[in-house]
């Protein structure tokens, strides 16, 4: 939990232990954290915007903090993208 409130995020936490994100949430979970996190509307905002200049989905993701998945996915429900980039 040290590292979760230190980094404020599970990936944050995970990077600093040397382990996953999913074994982290899992520990913190059992800790009683609850550590799912959707997109706002103003992550998606950057996220398009940043998408539509030519940042790829899996850039947006680690300054946001959310997998590649979860940038298109809210990409493509705003603005109707259909790229299956996964670049870096």
């Amino acid at each position: 939990m040290v590292h979760y409130r230190k980094h404020g995020s599970v990936v944050g936490a995970a990077n600093a232990l040397g382990v996953t994100r999913q074994t982290a949430g899992k520990h913190l979970a059992q800790a009683g954290l609850v550590t799912i996190r959707r997109m706002s509307a103003a992550d998606i905002v950057v996220a398009q915007t940043a998408y539509e200049h030519g940042e790829s989905a899996a850039s947006i993701g680690r300054r946001l903090g959310f997998s590649t998945h979860t940038v298109l996915k809210a990409v493509k429900s705003e603005c109707g993208a259909t790229s299956t980039d996964t670049g870096t």
